[in-house]
């Protein structure tokens, strides 16, 4: 799962990146609240309180985020480039990672910095889809998945996953 995760983690980041420095935003300096605090933020409701690290990243690739990150990847070759040679080495497409998650990815950071605890969730709608990707990674360690309600949570090992859910 090495070899995926980090790959999918470039792609995630270069999003977030290239969604926020191209992207046309409206900010507000208002806030709503629920009694009970909720967030607006899809998935946050299901991340432990005691999660060291969040973000969260709109996934859904019809949807004008994406489109504009997939256009701004376009402008930087390079890194296009490095994303594609990471993901084919291990027989995997860009388009079958866009199909495979949902509207929503999360990533999630548990424990110290010293040794932190990542896990991955995402509301996809074909979890055999994702879970067939994953299966395709050569690397040593391979990804350990469970679902969450609507969500897949992907991790590097089961400890990780059963840690999310103990924190939950």
């Amino acid at each position: 799962m090495r070899r995926i995760s980090l790959s999918l983690a470039l792609l995630f980041a270069c999003l977030l990146v290239l969604a926020a420095c191209g992207g046309k935003s409206k900010s507000s300096t208002s806030q709503s609240s629920t009694s009970k605090g909720s967030s607006d933020i899809t998935g946050a409701e299901i991340v432990p309180a005691s999660a060291t690290a969040f973000f969260s990243i709109s996934t859904d690739s019809s949807g004008a985020q994406w489109k504009q990150a997939m256009k701004l990847l376009a402008r930087v070759p390079a890194l296009q480039k490095s994303l594609n040679k990471s993901l084919s080495s291990s027989g995997i497409k860009l388009s079958e990672v866009e199909q495979a998650l949902g509207s929503t990815t999360n990533f999630v950071q548990l424990g110290t910095s010293a040794k932190p605890t990542q896990v991955v969730l995402t509301d996809t709608k074909d979890p055999a889809k994702l879970k067939s990707i994953l299966a395709k990674d050569t690397g040593k360690t391979k990804s350990v998945t469970t679902e969450i309600g609507s969500w897949l949570a992907v991790a590097d090992s089961q400890a990780a996953l059963d840690q999310f859910k103990r924190s939950e």
